[in-house]
């Protein structure tokens, strides 16, 4: 058996904030294994208007590659309740983002943003 690859996932709602991050929760421990979470901390949206955002961070271990580790990450999402057309309407009720994939970085924008780095700290606590 090959050996699993370390992921990072970053994830947000601006809607029923807490009942989505718990849902998505739930649905990232059934999908993949060894799966740590951050606190969860509030941060005010950028580039939409929008209620505040909950966000956190999840690290854990996958045995898929990456396309269908981001392919679950959007069905999550959908389970979650997530639509484009609800996001056309600045309610987003889940937001996945693989932010790393083993040693490679995704999303290279958000690791500059001060929620990030202030996550990433909280997550090398957890590995701690």
């Amino acid at each position: 058996m090959k050996n699993p690859t370390k992921i990072i996932i970053a994830m947000g709602s601006n809607h029923d904030q807490q009942a989505h991050i718990d849902m998505a929760r739930k649905y990232l421990c059934d999908a993949f294994r060894c799966v740590s979470f951050t606190n969860a901390i509030w941060t005010e949206p950028i580039g939409i208007a929008s209620d505040k955002y909950l966000n956190l961070l999840a690290v854990a271990d996958t045995f898929t590659d990456e396309a269908t580790t981001k392919a679950k990450l959007k069905e999550i999402e959908t389970l979650c309740g997530d639509t484009r057309q609800l996001r056309g309407h600045n309610i987003v009720n889940m937001d996945l983002d693989l932010l790393c994939y083993g040693q490679e970085k995704r999303h290279i924008d958000d690791w500059e943003r001060p929620y990030v780095k202030k996550l990433m700290l909280c997550l090398d606590t957890l590995s701690s």
